[in-house]
């Protein structure tokens, strides 16, 4: 471009700051999502089961209706479905698919920005709303575009309700009051948890109604009602849409409770309400908001809200102020009650991060209005933001379990890694606060711009860290179920084949999660006398005397190729191996059956307390294994006993300096097939002996048994 081109759009944009300030959001926009674009290329697959391969495939039907492995399933919105089908429709190969998802997540996740700047734009001017803009994109939740997961599209859907919300509460005219529940339901048809937004704005509603009446010289009580009385199209249209919501939900035979998806739970089981669990981790979220936005943030929120609810305020700063009460004010005990309903033990950032954008803009707010330090709002902000993040219990929580869900506990995570001692995490934590609370009274107004480079570090500080272990996280899992490329199946038997996961009770999930996450071509899932983990939809089956596989209802099934463990042999053809991961995929000889299956034996061979090879095709002759030991694990020979049947039939010493011992006992079959455990004892688990992180309890190395006919 020309210097001369350059200079007429600079004039331009000075003439027209709408236009500048357009350009410059959507600079914002487009330079986040390059960015996430090229952050999130690391993460080679799922690693957040089974949700990220929940909305993988119904981002594959959504357009079909089809539901997950065929099976229509209800609890789960369609909003991010709908979204991510273009990226499947795009591309039959799921390992390309799975680029063009993260692709649009990191689009769809910026794009957060533009709301925000409206939101921050009612309290601030264009030049520190866009900082404002530019914050909400570089919150260490921006790892979330690299997963499959609703978060991508809440994000900018929570900030343009929030804003219709604060819009309606400004100026409660006819057409911003219309705006806000169409958004509200956005929100929900993204994540059932966006309902809380509407109980939100009646509660920003009664509080804004409250504030002005009491600045009235005419009864109090009085100006209460004719405030509220401006809603009066926000009451019918609540009205509305609960009937017609009702009728359609009774129409179909589904509860009202069911559409809430996980938080359902919070409507059932009553009688295990408990208050001071809840009040706990209530406590402990707000905590850690304070925590993950380096505490500043956080005191800026606590003063804009102070402030709106002063005589002074003016209506835009008391819209702000009460919205943000009201939204964090629900969402948080409600985050708290499902923590405690679904006993899941851990703080769920994941399902808050979102009302972190009115700290951040907050935060703008206070900076440009000079860092405003009264006494009655500072010091009760910095004691209350400071204190909260020293009441998280660290010990308990610094662990795995953070992951997926708390990223604002990866640097205290971070630390106590390095340190090896979990009980410094406070110890850090401390500090840290310690440091950031003297900044906050020290630091001289003039330098107020300095408080946003802090947070803006910390940010980006957290984000590398969260990055680094996502990815971990993503490799791991992904190697746990592919050794080799993602999408073999596919590339052997097509995307359009019909290919079945047989999955044996003791396997790891992610064996088949992972390669029903990257080929199209496995569609359903059957479990061998027991579920699998996960609760999606898959047919429980059970084998016959003779090998043949029947459903609980006695009917016999079939498959064109089955997905299977080596541990499992199936009659028919194998076409195409996974060595790394044990996994094999076979052309199905009709009848389904199986030949033998062994349990108990993990892919590197040793066992744990019992082993069992069963021979559906079995005939009198022998079955031979060798155990052996490696000579570090144990420190005394380890017994296995044999039992053919129910019959002990030997027990041989294996001992420690790795000498194989050839395990030999003869069979007879019964009713065609034949059965043989192998019981080890002692045991030994590996993370006690060896501090490798391995908590298996192990008996010896055995090699997978075979039968030698007579």
């Amino acid at each position: 471009m020309s210097s001369v081109s350059i200079s007429s759009v600079s004039m331009r944009a000075r003439a027209h700051p709408r236009l500048s300030s357009g350009i410059a959001v959507a600079a914002i926009v487009i330079l986040s999502t390059l960015v996430r674009i090229v952050i999130s290329a690391g993460t080679q697959g799922p690693w957040i089961f089974v949700d990220e391969l929940i909305y993988s495939s119904l981002g594959r039907t959504v357009l079909t209706g089809s539901g997950i492995q065929g099976v229509p399933v209800s609890g789960y919105s369609a909003g991010y479905p709908l979204l991510i089908a273009p990226a499947y429709e795009l591309s039959q190969n799921l390992v390309t698919a799975f680029a063009f998802v993260k692709a649009t997540n990191a689009l769809v996740m910026s794009l957060t920005a533009i709301p925000v700047y409206f939101i921050a734009r009612v309290i601030l001017c264009r030049r520190w709303s866009l900082v404002a803009a530019a914050l909400v994109v570089v919150v260490p939740a921006m790892a979330y575009t690299s997963v499959v997961m609703t978060e991508n599209a809440f994000y900018p859907a929570f900030a343009l309700a929030s804003l219709a919300i604060i819009k309606a509460l400004e100026r409660p005219r006819l057409l911003r009051q219309l705006l806000v529940i169409p958004t509200i339901g956005v929100c929900f048809e993204i994540r059932p948890q966006g309902g809380a937004l509407l109980a939100s704005y009646l509660l920003a509603i009664v509080f804004v109604s409250a504030l002005e009446a009491r600045a009235s010289t005419n009864g109090q009580v009085r100006a209460f009602a004719r405030a509220l009385g401006q809603y009066w199209v926000t009451a019918v249209l609540i009205v509305v849409s609960a009937a017609a919501a009702l009728a359609y939900f009774m129409s179909r035979g589904n509860s009202l409770g069911s559409t809430l998806g996980a938080y359902s739970i919070t409507t059932e089981a009553t009688d295990r309400y408990s208050v001071k669990p809840i009040i706990n981790w209530t406590l402990m979220h707000y905590a850690d908001l304070s925590l993950w936005l380096g505490i500043i943030p956080f005191v800026a929120l606590l003063v804009i809200i102070c402030s709106a609810c002063s005589r002074e305020a003016d209506g835009r700063t008391r819209a702000f102020g009460m919205t943000a009460v009201a939204i964090i004010g629900v969402n948080v005990p409600v985050v708290a009650a499902f923590v405690v309903f679904s006993n899941v033990g851990r703080i769920e950032e994941r399902n808050l991060f979102y009302v972190g954008i009115f700290p951040l803009v907050a935060l703008c707010w206070w900076v440009a209005n000079g860092m405003t330090r009264t006494a009655k709002f500072f010091t009760f902000a910095v004691v209350i933001a400071s204190g909260l993040p020293l009441a998280i219990p660290y010990p308990m929580l610094l662990n795995q379990t953070a992951a997926s869900d708390t990223f604002g506990l990866y640097l205290p995570w971070a630390f106590t890694n390095h340190v090896a001692d979990v009980n410094l995490g406070v110890v850090i934590v401390a500090v840290g606060v310690g440091v950031v609370a003297a900044i906050l009274v020290w630091l001289p107004s003039r330098f107020a711009g300095f408080l946003i480079a802090i947070v803006v570090a910390l940010f980006l500080l957290t984000s590398v860290a969260v990055d680094r272990k996502t990815d971990s996280a993503a490799r791991g899992a992904v190697a746990q179920g592919i050794s080799g490329p993602r999408d073999w199946i596919d590339a052997v038997v097509g995307p359009e084949a019909d290919v079945t996961a047989l999955y044996p009770g003791d396997l790891e999930p992610l064996k088949v999660w992972q390669n029903e996450f990257f080929n199209r071509s496995v569609r359903r899932v059957m479990a061998i006398s027991v579920p699998m983990p996960g609760n999606l939809p898959l047919t429980v089956v059970n084998a016959n005397p003779n090998g043949t596989i029947e459903d609980r209802a006695g009917h016999a099934m079939t498959a064109s190729y089955v997905l299977v463990h080596d541990s499992t042999t199936v009659a028919g053809t194998k076409v195409a191996a996974d060595p790394g991961s044990h996994m094999e995929l076979v052309r199905v000889a009709e009848p389904l059956r199986f030949l033998d299956v062994v349990t108990g034996l993990f892919d590197d061979g040793w066992i744990g307390p019992e082993a069992v090879y069963t021979n559906y095709v079995c005939a009198a002759g022998s079955v031979v294994a060798t155990a052996q030991l490696n000579g570090y694990l144990h420190t005394t020979p380890v017994n296995v006993t044999v039992f053919v049947g129910d019959r002990q039939v030997t027990t041989v010493s294996v001992p420690t300096d790795g000498t194989p011992v050839e395990i030999r006992v003869d069979v007879v079959p019964t009713g065609g097939s034949c059965q043989v455990r192998y019981v080890s004892d002692p045991l030994a688990v590996p993370d006690v002996v060896l501090g490798n992180g391995d908590t298996r309890s192990l008996g010896v190395i055995l090699s997978r048994p075979q039968l030698e006919r007579n």
